[in-house]
């Protein structure tokens, strides 16, 4: 993430919007809707957005990147930075093919193939990324060098798969036919070597990588949605997985570690140590559950046993709190847990009562920005309303504050059960504080829900959710006025903008194994 800043906060340009400050790219059709500084109503917010960021940029640079295959292309290109490739494309497939597989990559050119060392234990750079393979991705024409290199590694025992065109020229002009003549010959070599396999596409490529032998850090049905980075340190492993599809992934995943598990929580910063988990020589397998579009940190400890633990149940979930196993369920009755010391365990849980929706009165008090000033609206609500849907707000951007109260009953607060707080839908930059405790919660709709067993009590208790726009609306609805230093906001679309729940608290029952 980047933010891009500019000092010209009160330059001035005639017929150019200059509320909230300059922006150089006020018109035309790169607009954007927001110039951010201290009146910008989501800069309160971003703290949350910051540390999340923060928190994905730790994982990513702990230790050392573990990559499965180096592919070998002399095409420069950077992945990602615009629209993705359209599918059925040779770039589209081999994505697709790599991970539908759970295999990771590398790209590298010729010229830095030379220089990548030597191979021990089967590995390339075995003290860096610990490449299992080079993947040479249709390349009709390699340097001599880069192409004697080629078989230098697979002699060393190195699998090398030429998936597409076969290298059968040079690149340079010095000597291009004496050129011609050594990329030839070392693919003649490399055609004989025992590591060595061809393949006409991008699954067939994959396919002989496993046949070599090469296997995926991450593995589990379903897994080609998930998009992995795995980081080694001295004494554990960390992956960072995001979910690239538009439906939810649940299964299992088999992780290529010996660790004991545990998952961070981007959000909050919270470790909650995992208890249902199976090892298996070199391997953990753990239940992974990650939104549509959402991420997922696991962190494994190399250094810790943790033994016994729960390799099946049907329990909702199997945590380790102090050194204990806990079995969590939002049904409530009993649950049986099987060990990995192949005992089984049964644990009787109190009833859970049906999830409680925040029904109102909502107080709703909104203060809207605009090029004349704010203003402050107050409304009061029978349940969660958007922006749009309230004639007062409809059309203007801010920052809007939805307050209610819900009574529990004592048997909500036993010790035996916690309660999560679900947002439900929302559009804005989210703050949560329940009973003036404020809670980190995700910052984006459909995230998990939050445990807030510790900050409820019986009785009466208070939840209040801020929600701050971006200036999209405001700008949109002064080009309406016909003011033209904003006439570029006029096509824009209103976008949906505040709480529109439903706002649950979700009991479960608790009980250690």
């Amino acid at each position: 993430m980047v933010l891009h800043g500019f000092a010209y906060k009160d330059y001035q340009e005639p017929d150019r919007a200059t509320w909230l400050g300059w922006n150089p790219w006020g018109l035309g059709y790169i607009s954007f809707a927001d110039c951010w500084n201290e009146d910008w109503p989501q800069l309160k917010a971003f703290a949350g957005l910051a540390d999340y960021t923060g928190r994905v940029g730790a994982v990513l640079r702990a230790g050392r990147p573990q990559v499965n295959v180096l592919v070998l292309d002399a095409t420069s290109c950077i992945d990602g930075t615009t629209a993705p490739d359209p599918t059925g494309t040779p770039a589209d497939a081999f994505r697709r093919a790599m991970y539908g597989a759970g295999l990771t990559w590398d790209v590298i050119g010729p010229y830095n193939l030379l220089s990548t060392g030597e191979v021990r234990d089967g590995r390339l750079l075995p003290d860096g990324l610990g490449y299992q393979a080079i993947l040479v991705q249709d390349q009709a024409a390699l340097s001599a060098e880069a192409a004697e290199r080629l078989v230098r590694l697979a002699k060393t025992g190195l699998p090398v798969v030429v998936q597409g065109a076969v290298p059968a020229r040079g690149t340079g002009y010095r000597d291009p036919a004496g050129e011609d003549a050594r990329v030839k010959a070392a693919m003649t070599k490399l055609s004989a070597t025992a590591t060595v396999r061809f393949a006409t596409d991008a699954a067939t490529a994959v396919d002989r990588l496993r046949q070599l032998g090469v296997r995926p850090d991450l593995d589990g049905t379903g897994v080609g949605n998930l998009v992995p980075v795995h980081r080694r340190t001295a004494d554990g492993d960390a992956w960072f997985l995001y979910n690239n599809s538009v439906d939810a992934y649940a299964g299992e995943l088999t992780f290529r570690t010996t660790g004991a598990p545990s998952s961070l929580d981007l959000w909050t910063g919270g470790i909650t140590e995992l208890g249902l988990y199976k090892k298996r020589g070199q391997t953990v397998t753990v239940p992974v559950r990650i939104g549509a579009g959402d991420t997922a940190v696991l962190l494994f400890d190399r250094r810790s046993s943790r033994k016994p633990t729960a390799e099946a149940t049907n329990a909702d979930r199997i945590l380790r709190r102090d050194g204990r196993l806990v079995a969590l369920d939002s049904r409530g009755g009993r649950r049986w847990v099987r060990l990995s010391d192949g005992s089984r365990r049964t644990v009787d849980l109190p009833g859970v009562p049906a999830p409680r929706t925040v029904t109102g009165p909502w107080t709703l008090t909104a203060v809207t920005v605009s090029p004349s000033g704010t203003a402050t609206v107050e409304v009061d609500l029978d349940d969660p309303l958007g922006w749009s849907d309230i004639p007062a707000l409809k059309g203007r951007s801010g920052t809007a504050v939805y307050t209610a109260s819900v009574r529990l009953p004592a048997s909500w607060c036993d010790r035996n059960r916690g309660v999560e707080l679900q947002l439900g839908d929302f559009a804005g930059a989210v703050r949560v504080w329940v009973n003036s405790t404020a809670i980190r919660v995700p910052g984006v709709p459909g995230g998990s829900p939050v445990d807030v067993t510790s900050v409820l009590r019986p009785g009466s208790n208070e939840i209040r959710i801020e929600l701050s726009t971006n200036l999209n609306n405001t700008l949109r609805g002064q080009a309406l006025t016909g003011d033209p230093a904003y006439a570029s906001w006029k096509t824009r679309p209103e976008l949906p903008y505040g709480l529109l729940g439903p706002v649950r608290l979700l009991s479960y029952a608790q009980a250690g194994v």
